[in-house]
């Protein structure tokens, strides 16, 4: 049975999913980005998870990314506190710091925008009440498959009670993509179209 990206992605390779999916984002034009990202981030804002949260654990979006800029935006205008990741490759884990502007962000391994170590205020995990997660592709089930680095996955087993929400845009959600043991579902899909969970 195919899904509506056009292959049967049961039997398919996560390399393959990852491929596809990657390719059909990067072909989106700037303004569709935008224009499904705004309605992504106006889904977010009203669920009780985002109302309720005081820190918020969020990428910063770059490329095709489903954007988070107005999110950020937005959760530091309501007075929440804004926390992003900052990846450690030696220790394979994302380190936790608080957000303070666009401009102290510099381009990192793989051209991702972190702040600068260095100058950053650490969070502790303790005090995040949501985890907004990228990902390459999502399936109905909740699985996720991201960048092949396993960061996020390290970073939900280990803090397995913080709600979570993955973002993307509804071409990255397939019936059903493969899950192995480390992966981590999220417990809800946000694209422009639809909640998934």
């Amino acid at each position: 049975m195919k899904d509506k990206t056009g292959f049967d992605a049961l039997p398919a390779s996560k390399d393959f999913i990852r491929k596809f999916i990657l390719a059909k984002r990067n072909a989106l034009a700037k303004k569709q980005i935008n224009e499904k990202s705004a309605k992504i981030s106006k889904k977010l804002f009203s669920l009780p998870e985002f109302k309720r949260a005081k820190t918020i654990f969020t990428y910063v979006s770059f490329g095709s990314e489903a954007g988070t800029r107005e999110i950020i935006g937005k959760s530091i205008a309501l007075g929440k506190i804004v926390a992003v990741p900052i990846a450690d490759f030696k220790k394979k884990k994302l380190e936790i710091v608080q957000f303070t502007s666009f401009s102290s962000l510099k381009k990192s391994k793989f051209g991702i925008p972190e702040p600068d170590s260095k100058k950053a205020k650490w969070i502790p995990a303790s005090q995040i009440d949501l985890v907004v997660v990228p990902g390459v592709a999502f399936d109905l089930k909740r699985n996720r498959i991201g960048y092949g680095k396993g960061f996020y996955d390290a970073f939900l087993s280990k803090h397995r009670k913080l709600r979570n929400i993955g973002l993307a845009f509804d071409l990255q959600v397939l019936g059903k993509i493969p899950a192995g043991k480390k992966d981590k579902k999220v417990m809800k899909i946000i694209t422009e179209k639809r909640i998934v969970g």
